[in-house]
């Protein structure tokens, strides 16, 4: 069943939406921050970084700021919030990775 941000991603036009079932980014809030923790968050997140390093993926999206900054990390690709891509796609915001 598709997220609500998925729904809305997949009205932009010229955008292909690709779920990926991967499982979380395993950062667990502030619980992976901390240092004795962030090589085991970065392992629980695994499945989905590789699946992001995909070269087919230019980019990925997530509701959800914190686990941006891990899948930024993890997968060495920008990373946005869907409102972010929607406010591109109408041109109220210039993303030059899309352009």
């Amino acid at each position: 069943v598709p997220t609500p941000a998925e729904e809305l991603l997949r009205l932009i036009p010229r955008l292909n939406v690709r779920r990926l079932e991967r499982g979380c980014c395993g950062l667990s809030g502030p619980h992976g921050f901390r240092k004795s923790n962030h090589m085991a968050s970065l392992m629980l997140g695994m499945p989905l970084f590789l699946a992001l390093r995909d070269p087919a993926i230019e980019f990925a999206a997530t509701e959800c700021n914190i686990c941006r900054l891990q899948m930024e990390q993890g997968s060495e690709k920008s990373v946005y919030h869907p409102v972010h891509l929607l406010a591109h796609a109408y041109g109220f915001m210039m993303i030059p990775q899309l352009n």
